[in-house]
């Protein structure tokens, strides 16, 4: 019996708030090997200077004419089928409609859906959208909500994100019965102010510091901080209080903190800096971070920040708490001036052009568990996040390319 899968993948492009990278392939029954890599090549585009090992996934910023155009239709290539007559007749059209989610397969990035002709769809994102619970599938809900103790909450998933007084509860991760909790230093005693609905939520505490607001967002596989630095007054240098964990400089990978314990599958990825501006700037010797006991400081270069223009700011110095060990780490984008920034530095996945900067991602994505089987269908799709009102990331223009 064949089975065939539909995959696209799509790309929130730019510098995504919790951007998504999802996959569906579309494959049907075949010797192994079959033609999955030919199919898999016709979307994707690697420079030669990559590793082999992240050659799933590219789109060069000088595609960016070819990505605007508007897109074809997908088609499913159809076999003839032969009768008895010996006649051959073109086969029934599929219907790739989706009629149910199925727990077979399922994983914190892949969720496979029945289709109505009785084809599978495989979806994949590179943040986890499904998490397991006593051994049964659920969906994410990275929204929030307010719980007894008036704290801001997420909803569903292996671990839990919660917002809330300054000074007492501040943000937090908890996961494996250990909290990560991240307070601002000798800071201003505020509560969270929610706004936003969906994918766009995010939490702020206005003013924790003189002219220095503090803004969080949720996303399936990380908690990103923004640090909003709004005049060339404010302090340069940022404290955190992480009261109960352990955080020490990663080794491997410079800039990066790790954390100790049940979390320890979880990084506090290395800052980067943008501007109002000019978008994402880049890291270190701009920004840098390190541990320093229960405490963690982030290091705005003074000189750097000083020679800005007022019309640069606000700053934003953005940081998050990454799911490490899950497939977050699988994409790096690349900007023409030779910055390299992964998962959690503010990035995303960047493809394109933003303020004379070229952009471009690598993905890896891991297609084994259809080997064997030939890919019918292979969809990539990019989409520009609509402009936050804090950083210049381009004009927001819908683009799709099979």
């Amino acid at each position: 019996m064949q089975r065939v899968y539909r995959v696209f993948v799509r790309l929130i492009s730019g510098f995504a708030i919790g951007g998504l990278i999802i996959s569906s392939l579309a494959v049907g029954a075949a010797a192994p090997g079959g033609t999955m890599n030919q199919a898999h090549a016709d979307v994707i585009k690697l420079p030669e200077s990559l590793a082999p090992s992240l050659a799933s996934l590219a789109a060069p910023a000088q595609e960016a004419a070819r990505l605007d155009s508007p897109a074809p239709t997908p088609v499913v290539a159809q076999k003839p089928v032969r009768t008895a007559t010996g006649v051959a007749r073109a086969a029934k059209p599929r219907d790739l409609t989706r009629v149910q989610k199925l727990q077979e397969g399922r994983t914190p990035t892949d969720t496979h859906y029945l289709n109505a002709d009785g084809t599978r769809t495989l979806e994949r994102s590179y943040q986890a959208t499904s998490y397991n619970e006593q051994g049964v599938w659920k969906d994410v809900d990275t929204t929030l909500a307010k719980d007894a103790a008036g704290n801001w909450v997420t909803k569903a998933n292996a671990w839990q994100a919660s917002f809330g007084h300054s000074a007492s509860v501040g943000a937090n991760l908890r996961y494996g019965g250990q909290l990560l909790s991240i307070r601002p230093t000798a800071a201003k005693s505020v509560l969270p102010i929610m706004s936003g609905t969906g994918l766009k939520e995010s939490i702020t505490y206005k003013e924790v510091w003189p002219g220095i607001d503090l803004v969080y967002q949720v996303s399936g596989s990380q908690v990103k901080q923004m640090v909003v630095i709004k005049s060339k007054t404010a302090s340069p240098i940022l404290k955190f209080d992480t009261p109960g964990v352990a955080l020490a400089d990663d080794k491997e990978n410079p800039g990066w903190l790790t954390i100790g314990g049940a979390l320890s599958g979880f990084r506090i990825a290395a800052p980067t800096v943008a501007t109002r501006t000019q978008g994402v700037v880049g890291g270190a010797p701009a920004v840098s971070q390190a541990a320093a006991g229960p405490q963690m400081a982030i290091n705005v270069n003074v000189d750097w920040l000083y020679a800005l223009k007022y019309s640069d700011f606000p700053v934003i110095v953005q940081s998050s708490v990454v799911d490490y060990g899950g497939p977050s780490n699988w994409f790096k984008s690349y900007k023409s001036d030779g910055m390299v920034c992964g998962p959690g530095q503010g990035c995303d996945a960047a493809t394109g052009t933003s303020v004379g900067a070229n952009w471009r991602v690598a993905y890896r994505m891991d297609l084994g568990i259809l080997s064997g089987y030939d890919i019918l269908q292979a969809q990539l799709q990019l989409a520009q996040p609509q402009p936050d009102g804090l950083v210049n990331n381009g004009t927001a223009v819908p683009r799709k390319v099979l």
